[in-house]
């Protein structure tokens, strides 16, 4: 039996549902129509909300920018308050959601995703890196000349790590990777990691 669904539930369920089955899947073989069985509805309730599978996958991707989103910000919490130490929490937590959500991953950075003009929430880690950026120059730690342009080096680095780890070109384990990016990049900006040690 179907299960019914309040007006706003069934787009949001079939988001959801739509994730598991890209993971699961793959975007290749994901179908619509998949989603709608497996929320429990038809296709035809599914399609009053996604004119098609492409409308369904792109706002997969902006939910999973979302996602990744928040998950920074829940690290950034955790972590030391000094600049640096938020900007790198940020920057693991973004790794790291390539390792674990390796497909919705590919997705977020596909055409339907940060290669697509109605994607505005795909701007959102590029403006947490440039503000985490801006952090590190009013709290001293980087001066305005290091910090100038940085985000348009260090978004590809991070971003790259992530792609190599992702794709399993990078066997070694993460925190070796991970330390070896950390100290490039504050070498780059200018920050002594073995300061007071």
């Amino acid at each position: 039996m179907k299960r019914p669904f309040h007006h706003g539930d069934l787009r949001n369920a079939l988001i959801i549902e739509a994730k598991k089955l890209i993971e699961r899947k793959g975007v290749e073989a994901f179908a619509l129509r998949e989603a709608a069985r497996e929320v429990g509805v038809s296709a035809n309730a599914a399609y009053h909300h996604f004119k098609d599978k492409e409308a369904l996958l792109s706002a997969v991707a902006s939910s999973g920018f979302e996602e990744l989103a928040t998950q920074r910000e829940r690290a950034r919490a955790k972590a030391p308050p000094d600049a640096w130490s938020q900007l790198s929490a940020g920057a693991r937590v973004y790794v790291q959601f390539a390792e674990v959500r390796p497909r919705l991953f590919d997705l977020m950075f596909g055409p339907l995703g940060v290669g697509s003009e109605t994607q505005p929430r795909s701007r959102k880690a590029y403006e947490q890196l440039s503000n985490a950026l801006d952090n590190l120059v009013a709290s001293g730690m980087v001066t305005p000349q290091r910090r100038a342009g940085a985000e348009s080096a260090l978004w590809p680095l991070i971003h790259g790590l992530a792609v190599l780890r992702r794709v399993g070109a990078l066997r070694e384990p993460f925190e070796v990777s991970w330390e070896r990016m950390h100290r490039f990049t504050a070498n780059a900006l200018g920050i002594d990691l073995d300061e007071g040690t």
